[in-house]
């Protein structure tokens, strides 16, 4: 009986090891491209946003920064938790929720990368003055201040995704071959290792914009989740609907490069634009009520 739980545990270890490293395992885990996740912890579903998969005929477990989005929505989850402790009359762990918030806005706003501008790091700030005042003094600070701070922070997570959406550069997609020194007389095979040369150079770019665009969708997709949780947390009115509707799929990978600009120009540059203005109009009239 000892042995065989030994061996259980073993193979246990030996099959969380493979996943860490990358070995094939028998079942594939890697979600498809925008699915709705089941696992949050409140009970209305959000995109989940995960790397497309991979077309491998076996299964693979794989981590790496393409596939993977760290840090999406856990944000959200410790603001609506902190929302919620207020009004509980516990102020050490109303503080604590706050000063974790704070902590999280900062990373918000180091990965906007502002230099301080445009209100993130701000309200990081305030919540953490706000977890020093419950912590240390007896001064009452009312639900509805309360509620605001972790509205704006919301908004100012939000505003974070949309600024790291910033589109892609359409030179990047170009179809023009880069051209090389010429010389005056070329032998066939020099001109075919330059068709060789600029086709690969194609690809390569192509391939980056799409990714590219794909990040920027993503970020735009994290953007809109935020806020909507600001706008039912807040009471917000929102003037503009369009900014939250779905944004379409990225085009497939065999798309030529100027359908992927199109899809560029026609649904991601437009959407930052609209929704940056949505957010920071959100956030101004915020930071008003809550200095009045």
């Amino acid at each position: 009986m000892k042995m065989r739980c030994a061996t259980t545990l073993l193979s246990k270890r030996v099959l969380a090891l493979a996943i860490a490293i990358g070995v094939p395992c028998s079942v594939a885990t890697c979600s498809v491209g925008l699915s709705q996740d089941t696992t949050a912890s409140t009970t209305e579903k959000r995109v989940s946003i995960h790397d497309e998969r991979p077309d491998l005929t076996r299964g693979w477990m794989i981590v790496s920064k393409q596939s993977y989005w760290p840090l999406c929505y856990e944000a959200l989850e410790q603001i609506e938790k902190t929302r919620a402790l207020i009004g509980t009359g516990d102020r050490q762990e109303v503080a604590a929720a706050f000063e974790k918030s704070g902590a999280w806005l900062n990373l918000a706003a180091s990965a906007a990368n502002l230099g301080g501008q445009g209100g993130i790091q701000g309200a990081a700030d305030r919540m953490s003055d706000v977890a020093q005042e419950l912590s240390d003094t007896d001064a009452k600070i009312s639900d509805e201040r309360l509620t605001d701070l972790t509205t704006l922070a919301l908004v100012c997570v939000a505003k974070s995704h949309v600024v790291r959406a910033e589109a892609p550069d359409t030179e990047s997609a170009s179809t023009k071959s880069v051209a090389l020194q010429k010389p005056k007389e070329k032998k066939p095979e020099l001109k075919e290792i330059e068709k060789e040369i600029a086709a690969e150079r194609r690809e390569r770019d192509l391939a980056q914009y799409r990714y590219d665009t794909l990040e920027s969708r993503r970020h735009l997709t994290a953007a809109q989740e935020y806020l909507k949780a600001a706008i039912k947390a807040g009471h917000l009115e929102l003037k503009d609907p369009s900014v939250m509707t779905a944004i379409p799929e990225v085009p497939a990978v065999s798309t030529k490069a100027g359908e992927m600009v199109l899809y560029a120009d026609n649904e991601i540059r437009p959407l930052i634009k609209s929704l940056g203005e949505v957010v920071e109009n959100q956030r101004l009239a915020l930071v008003k009520k809550l200095d009045n």
